[in-house]
């Protein structure tokens, strides 16, 4: 018999993450009270926008997101200034273009804070998770926050994998791209997998995985499953 498995990433993929937008506190008219949760990563972007445009910023939550608002003008930013961002190591990443929009991605230590873990099944791919012989779920999530999502997966009914459960600890240099990558080699190599089903909501991620196996593993059948249906879903 084929020796299958499939892997499953958690936010987003499994379950439907929070955003950065509900997380933050607001105002009725939607603007962002920077006094209250992550102060200082929106006095970060504060200065970010000041040193790199010259520009003094507020926030405002639009529908899913977080935008920063041109105090002279009163006008959100088009996404073309993400390439200035970009260029400087401090800022990379911290845009994100929504709509042609300059929009807030989340904040850093995200992946650390329990408050963030979603508590909304991803149906479309539950399914999938439930029919599935062989599973394994890897996810960019703490080491520390295991008993956390162990006592969420009780609450939701969501039965462990019986291929483990494989949350990010860092070592050395090794990002959570390359911590995903590594977990999914070492699991053929132990377990002869010849057919691997990776479900991920990261296109760059899901790419690097597959050229990984298929560079490493050739004869090892790498299915891609690009899961796009939560942040479709999301809004300005």
């Amino acid at each position: 018999m084929e020796r299958v498995i499939h892997i499953f990433d958690m936010d987003d993929t499994i379950l439907e993450t929070p955003t950065f937008a509900y997380m933050a506190t607001a105002d009725k008219e939607g603007n962002i009270d920077m006094s209250a949760e992550f102060k200082e990563y929106f006095m970060k972007v504060k200065s970010a926008f000041w040193d790199l445009l010259s520009k003094d910023v507020y926030f405002k939550r639009s529908g899913d997101f977080i935008v920063p608002i041109n105090k002279d003008t009163e006008k959100p930013f088009s996404d073309n200034i993400i390439d200035y961002f970009d260029k400087t190591t401090k800022f990379r990443k911290m845009l994100l273009s929504k709509n042609s929009v300059a929009v807030l991605n989340s904040f850093p230590g995200f992946h650390k804070d329990p408050d963030t873990l979603g508590t909304i099944v991803n149906d479309s791919v539950f399914v999938d998770y439930e029919s599935a012989k062989n599973k394994m779920i890897i996810t960019g999530r703490d080491e520390e926050l295991r008993e956390k999502i162990l006592k969420l997966f009780k609450f939701l009914d969501i039965d462990y994998p019986n291929y483990g459960l494989f949350l990010y600890r860092q070592k050395g240099n090794m990002n959570i791209e390359q911590f995903k990558i590594q977990t999914i080699l070492l699991s053929i190599r132990e377990q002869g997998w010849e057919t691997v089903h990776f479900y991920e909501d990261r296109l760059d991620w899901l790419q690097a995985a597959k050229n990984a196996v298929n560079q490493i593993y050739p004869s090892v059948n790498f299915v891609s499953h690009f899961v796009t249906n939560i942040k479709n879903k999301r809004s300005l």
